[in-house]
């Protein structure tokens, strides 16, 4: 079903997120946008009644509405997270908040979508997410971001 929406998603606009994905998102490696691209689908796919109805057939972990509840605002978060970091500009405000901000963000990750395989949360990506403020009052903003 998300492969569906993918399609129906796609366009040729490459400054809109890559929604198609022939060979599958689990092989390969993604380009930098196409991250927010499998979001969205994912994002879609979620939201939608039948996309939840499979969900909740094939893994009784979605069988709580909670749970998807969970997931649509964690996706969300992550597609505005997304959109907000690769502005062109950031008042100086706005990135003294991303600290705790970016705290909150990871604490849904981990709450919603914890890993329980391999080092769990404790990835190179996550660890990254905590210098990225430094970084931002360092470097400026970061105008392409795929972690």
């Amino acid at each position: 079903m998300a492969s569906e929406f993918g399609r129906l998603l796609s366009q040729s606009d490459r400054d809109m997120p890559k929604t198609k994905f022939s060979a599958g998102i689990r092989s390969g490696k993604l380009m930098a946008k196409e991250p927010t691209g499998i979001i969205l689908v994912l994002l879609i796919t979620i939201k939608s009644p039948r996309g939840q109805e499979i969900m909740k057939h094939q893994n009784t972990h979605f069988q709580n509405p909670q749970i998807i509840t969970n997931w649509i605002v964690l996706l969300w978060t992550c597609l505005q997270w997304v959109e907000w970091l690769q502005s062109a500009e950031m008042p100086l405000k706005d990135v003294g908040h991303c600290p705790k901000k970016f705290q909150n963000i990871m604490y849904l990750m981990k709450r919603i979508s914890g890993r329980t395989r391999g080092m769990g949360s404790k990835t190179t990506k996550i660890y990254c997410i905590l210098h990225m403020p430094e970084d931002m009052m360092a470097y400026e903003v970061p105008m392409e971001v795929d972690t």
